[in-house]
């Protein structure tokens, strides 16, 4: 009788532990490379966004061939996006059943916007581009995703939301109008606050970031002290240094 080594009757068990794990990794590295492309797309669409708000604020200040190039740049960006994304959504837009519709919509836009402005017509361009922006928010807000650029995006709807009065003073001799106000303004600080505590590294070190940030909180302070003091001039005027400020976070980092 042949006697058996030790080992020898421990190596099929030794196989099957190694198949097994190869099995796991196999089963599992779908779902790592999707969630790893959620990060992916996440950065590619940052990239595209940067010459999308270069483009608006261009054709805000009536530059109509900065605004081409930038949005040429935005355009090839997005393809790229497109080409590797539309098919393959990353892990947290796998379930989204308007995914590849948002992303053909907003490739629509840009086409459209580019043809608009090859023809002249800055104006359209705007109207035609200004969705996006919400779009993208939309995109990720469905499917659970908050980035700066979100957080970005409700700084900009509070400061709208009190933008109105730049033109039509609110009435601060009605306490009910003080105490929209006095909660519109906690609204902005709230938001602001988000805005500072959220930025990536690269963006919290860099020196215009801080600048705005810091004079973004002195106009908020300003505001609450027009509303205590019930001075409508004193508040509009707090406002607009705001809204220069909010502008350029978001044309710079947003």
């Amino acid at each position: 009788m042949t006697r058996e080594e030790p080992g020898m009757a421990r190596e099929p068990r030794n196989q099957n532990h190694v198949l097994a794990l190869a099995l796991c990794a196999a089963l599992l590295w779908p779902a790592a490379a999707r969630a790893d492309a959620t990060a992916a797309f996440l950065e590619a669409s940052a990239e595209a966004y940067a010459p999308y708000r270069g483009a608006m604020s261009y054709l805000h200040t009536g530059n109509a061939g900065l605004a081409a190039l930038a949005l040429d740049a935005m355009a090839a960006r997005w393809a790229a996006l497109s080409g590797r994304f539309r098919n393959q959504p990353p892990a947290a837009f796998a379930e989204d059943p308007a995914w590849r519709a948002s992303l053909d919509a907003i490739a629509g836009r840009i086409e459209t916007a580019r043809a608009q402005l090859e023809a002249g017509d800055a104006e359209a361009a705007a109207t035609t581009l200004a969705p996006i922006r919400a779009a993208l928010g939309g995109l990720r807000r469905r499917n659970g995703i908050v980035t700066f650029s979100d957080r970005m995006d409700s700084f900009s709807a509070a400061m709208e939301t009190m933008w109105v009065y730049r033109r039509d003073p609110p009435d601060m001799a009605d306490p009910r109008t003080i105490a929209a106000l006095a909660e519109q303004a906690r609204t902005l600080r709230r938001a602001l606050e988000d805005i500072a505590a959220g930025p990536s590294e690269k963006i919290a070190g860099d020196p215009q970031f801080q600048r705005l940030i810091e004079g973004s909180f002195k106009s908020v302070a300003t505001i609450d002290r027009a509303i205590e003091a019930r001075d409508p001039a004193f508040l509009i005027g707090a406002l607009r240094e705001l809204r220069s400020s909010e502008q350029l976070l978001w044309m710079n980092f947003g």
